[in-house]
């Protein structure tokens, strides 16, 4: 047996089984499309050349060339096989592929996928009876494909898993497309003619007849389910945005409701009324607690506390029998929020945190919010997150 070594530039399709392993030039893959692309919405076949060969016990089928079928006829509006055209086949096995054998045949079938029915198998059958035949079967609108090769009985074809594309020069394969430019196009196949004696395939032009309404209704359900899945992944996308959008709402709806509660807090009369009361009382309370503090006695105290800020004058202590009179109570002074004396540069937000309750803590006024988002680069005030440091503006 000739020697022959695995070409080392190949791609899997598929996973691989048992049975015969196919490898296939991307040159012929590309002639074979574009055979059956230049035929519109019209079947197409060729004969396939190829070596079979076992390395390893493993039996492998390489096909290296592809020939288009010429000299066909139309029976029931079909192109099939004549005995013709099988003579222009070994005609160009010997100018082209002289190595390589016919090793099975392509069908194109525009708009019908790659399936295949009881008869297009059974006129497979009855065709190529040699055991590596194969059936290449091809749409070339919805780019699909497949092979199909001989169950172990023999008696049925099965699908292959997986072959391979392998990268070769091929000069053979480019030499035949030369020589079919030159040639003249052969006629349309609505004027073919038929011969006297028509071969043993035309088996296959009846199959495919009987067969093919059956293949556009399956056709035709398939694609109506496609378009129910899709429709399906249409609404569940939509749904999924509104909700989102629902959530990211009420979140939004839930950050101003605390701001109110914030800004209705700092601006209300009690804190402004208990903050003045605490400045004035301060002074007072911290004289009496630096008196005791020092240990003197309870009437150095109230010495300290009556005593008069005049340097030199000693405060006279009340008298029991005489009623005191009260003085006049003066307005606390009104402020918006103690703010921090010495203000950091930085500030870590913390859980609860917003803007204007920054902004007030540290600048005693919600106006510097604006300040504080363009100084961080800050384009939504709710974005915001507790432990992210921001820095802190001058005034």
């Amino acid at each position: 047996m000739e020697h022959f070594e695995l070409p080392a530039n190949i791609k899997q399709i598929g996973s691989i089984g048992e049975g015969v392993r196919i490898y296939i030039e991307d040159t012929v893959c590309s002639y074979l499309y574009e055979l059956g692309a230049d035929g519109g919405n019209q079947d197409r076949v060729a004969l396939l050349a190829g070596k079979y060969m076992v390395i390893d016990s493993q039996p492998i089928l390489f096909i290296g060339g592809a020939i288009q079928a010429r000299h066909t006829e139309v029976q029931n509006g079909l192109e099939v096989f004549t005995e013709k055209s099988m003579d222009y086949a070994e005609e160009m096995l010997d100018k082209h592929f002289p190595s390589m054998k016919i090793a099975g045949w392509m069908l194109s079938q525009p708009s019908y996928g790659s399936g295949v029915t009881s008869g297009v198998v059974e006129a497979h059958l009855e065709t190529f009876k040699k055991k590596y035949q194969v059936l290449f079967v091809m749409d070339p609108i919805e780019r699909t494909n497949a092979f199909y090769t001989y169950t172990k009985s023999g008696m049925a074809l099965e699908e292959a898993k997986g072959y391979f594309i392998y990268y070769d020069k091929n000069e053979g394969m480019r030499g035949y497309i030369e020589d079919c430019r030159d040639e003249p196009k052969p006629a349309p196949i609505a004027e073919a003619r038929p011969t006297a004696r028509p071969a043993a395939p035309d088996t296959l032009s009846r199959a495919r007849t009987a067969s093919r309404s059956v293949q556009k209704d399956s056709s035709e359900q398939k694609r109506i389910l496609n378009l129910l899945v899709g429709l399906s992944a249409v609404l569940f996308i939509v749904s999924f945005i509104m909700g989102a959008g629902l959530i990211q709402n009420q979140d939004r709806i839930s950050s101003l409701e605390r701001q109110v509660a914030v800004i209705n807090a700092t601006y209300s009369p009690t804190s402004v009324t208990e903050t003045g009361s605490k400045d004035t009382i301060a002074p007072a309370y911290a004289a009496s607690s630096d008196a005791m503090a020092t240990g003197e006695p309870k009437d150095a105290v109230e010495d300290a506390v009556g005593a008069s800020d005049e340097p030199g004058e000693v405060a006279a202590k009340p008298d029991p029998t005489v009623e005191p009179v009260p003085e006049p109570t003066p307005e606390p002074t009104p402020t918006l929020a103690p703010m921090i004396s010495e203000r950091p540069d930085s500030y870590t937000v913390k859980a609860g945190d917003t803007l204007i309750s920054i902004s007030v803590k540290f600048y005693g006024t919600a106006e510097m919010v604006q300040r504080i988002m363009d100084y961080n680069g800050i384009e939504d005030p709710n974005t915001i997150f507790s432990g992210k440091t921001i820095q802190l503006p001058e005034e």
